[in-house]
């Protein structure tokens, strides 16, 4: 073929067999060409008329129509073959009418008037050893073996076993051949002369939507890096219910760093608990970054919530565990923050609480004030003890008032006594006995009690009170009395 030489701009940086290359290129796409002519006729008697195996720009680079034992294939299950895959009815099938081809897009299986045609370069071709397959196995089945192939494609996964191994061979090379094709297309880029690809590159990139029948994946959307047909490398999947993960995979599942987001209306607002349940989408949506190990946040991690919420810390099976911030706005519109421990989503162990107002730094279990503890509000009322289930049961409460007022003893909650307790009033006045209601207010109702004054002398001179000189007198009275 005679070929002007017009020089292009840049071409004295081509490789030195540049246009050599280029046109046994050209012929043996021609020779691919002329090949599919006959070819796509016979494969397409093997299926059905509404399967169409034609289209435009694609070539049959290969088909086991080609070699006389080309219909003596055999479909067999994969160990990692999953109960969903479409392909299951096929298994077991003897020399009846299985045909494999390789197309310069694809690679088909085709059956019984069904065709299985898996997407370059979302397909994977494995040549099989016989060590791998069975170590114990005699020299006759190790030899069986040896005319295996694996077919790996996103949902696709199984063994074909051809008649002779010059057939497998021919696979092999074939697709080497599909993928040279692929490259050359996609990247606008010229191989040599060399049959092959030296190393198939095991890692792809490409676009693929999972079948609704998928156990994680359900009808989701996956571009990003591919591994032997599963997400592998730096993605972004799309979910059906409108959430989105951008970051890592490993071997299918989601895996190292990223970030996902949740649209608000779900039945959880958290992911973790179950990344692939599925609901109404919305436009708002809760953010989560950080470290995910199969599917779930673990590690490290900062979660905004559409309310404005935000976590910052650190996350277990997809949940707040250990230590964590979580900054909130309360009813009032106070700005709300819990330094300290999580457990399983809620604040456990020693934790601080504060708002505009009030401070709680103590023991938490499940989300509640629990243990020892103490609160204190802005107005100097301070109160130490224990909490049951977010409730100040027993303990003291003193003022910063003047004189200090402070009551130790049982209570109903923050602020209101229940049971027996001690009043001090002033320093040299102390009630001891029952009380029940607002500790400071008129409403708190004492009975049985004794008041103990200490005589001012006897204060002067010891510095506190004695309660044996005290002055005593049995009492029962209200607050306000």
């Amino acid at each position: 073929m005679e070929r002007k030489m017009v020089q292009f701009q840049g071409e004295a940086s081509l490789a030195a067999n540049f246009w050599k290359y280029f046109d046994r290129t050209i012929e043996r796409n021609s020779n691919f060409a002329k090949q599919t002519c006959r070819e796509v006729i016979e494969l397409q008697k093997f299926v059905t008329e509404d399967i169409q195996l034609s289209k435009p720009s694609r070539l049959v680079i290969w088909s086991s129509t080609s070699n006389p034992n080309g219909t003596s294939l055999k479909i067999k299950e994969s160990d990692a073959g999953a109960a969903y895959f479409p392909w299951r009815n096929v298994l077991g099938a003897t020399s009846s009418g299985v045909v494999l081809a390789v197309f310069s897009d694809a690679i088909a299986v085709l059956l019984k008037n069904q065709a299985f045609v898996l997407d370059t370069p979302l397909v994977w071709v494995q040549n099989v050893a016989a060590t791998a397959l069975a170590e114990s196995a005699d020299d006759s089945e190790k030899a069986g073996n040896d005319l295996i192939v694996k077919l790996i494609a996103p949902e696709h996964e199984f063994l074909v076993e051809f008649p002779v191994i010059e057939m497998k061979n021919d696979l092999l090379a074939a697709f080497s051949s599909s993928l040279i094709y692929y490259k050359e297309k996609n990247d606008l880029c010229i191989f040599d002369d060399q049959p092959r690809l030296n190393g198939v590159p095991v890692k792809r990139t490409g676009m693929y939507e999972f079948s609704t029948a998928h156990p994680i994946y359900k009808g989701a959307r996956y571009t990003g890096e591919w591994k032997n047909g599963k997400p592998h490398g730096e993605g972004l999947m799309i979910f059906t219910d409108g959430k989105e993960y951008k970051g890592s995979f490993v071997h299918g599942e989601i895996h190292g760093y990223g970030e996902m987001t949740v649209p608000e209306d779900r039945k959880s607002v958290s992911p973790m608990a179950s990344v692939f349940y599925t609901q109404a989408i919305s436009d708002r949506v809760h953010h989560f970054k950080g470290r995910w190990k199969s599917g779930k946040l673990n590690g490290l991690a900062v979660i905004l919530y559409v309310n404005g919420d935000k976590y910052e810390g650190y996350c277990v099976n997809g949940k707040p565990h250990g230590h964590g911030v979580h900054r909130s706005v309360d009813s009032a519109g106070a700005l709300a923050i819990y330094v300290g421990g999580w457990s399983n989503g809620q604040r456990h162990g020693y934790g601080v609480y504060s708002v505009s107002k009030d401070r709680y730094l103590g023991m938490w279990n499940n989300g509640q004030r629990h243990d020892r503890g103490c609160h204190i509000t802005i107005d100097g009322v301070f109160h130490e003890g224990i909490f049951d289930r977010d409730r100040f049961t027993r303990g003291r409460l003193v003022t910063d008032s003047s004189p200090r007022i402070s009551f130790e003893g049982d209570f109903e909650k923050l602020g209101y006594a229940a049971g027996k307790g001690k009043l001090k009033l002033t320093p040299d006045v102390v009630i001891d006995g029952t009380m029940n209601g607002q500790i400071l207010s008129d409403s708190l109702n004492i009975t049985h009690a004794v008041c103990k004054r200490t005589p001012q002398q006897e204060r002067d001179s010891h510095g506190g009170v004695n309660t044996a000189m005290a002055e005593s007198m049995l009492i029962d009275f209200s607050w306000g009395q």
